[in-house]
């Protein structure tokens, strides 16, 4: 198990930065899922399982599990909610993506619900500011 078998049930862990690029730029890495194993450290590729309107849904792969998540709350540029979408799983949990734009720059806050093992995970943060 990840990181998620050891923290609490309930818990919420944020992550918020500035990112040197426009907010159009960080909302375009965040939806299209496919391209994410480019820039993702760990995730080996991604399955799109379904694709209506405002809700994704796909599976990553990554070395130790295979999970499928969905977006189920999308307002473009500013507002993007992810879930895990197995309830079977051991755990569950859900991402909040908000973005504001600051001038040239983008302040992304990323929230990380209840029983998801990627707390830590800031990727786009590290993408952008290496990319």
């Amino acid at each position: 198990m990840g990181m998620g078998s050891r923290l609490p049930a309930e818990h919420t862990a944020t992550a918020t930065g500035e990112i040197a690029a426009p907010r159009e730029r960080v909302w375009s890495m965040i939806v299209d899922v496919a391209k994410q194993p480019g820039w993702r450290t760990g995730l080996k590729a991604v399955e799109v399982l379904s694709a209506e309107g405002d809700e994704t849904c796909w599976r990553e792969v990554q070395a130790w599990m295979a999970m499928p998540l969905c977006a189920t709350r999308s307002e473009a540029p500013r507002l993007r909610v992810v879930q895990i979408a197995d309830p079977k799983l051991p755990f569950g949990g859900s991402w909040t993506y908000e973005l504001e734009a600051a001038g040239p720059t983008s302040t992304t806050r990323d929230d990380h619900g209840a029983g998801n093992d990627r707390a830590g995970d800031v990727a786009v943060f590290r993408a952008l500011r290496d990319g």
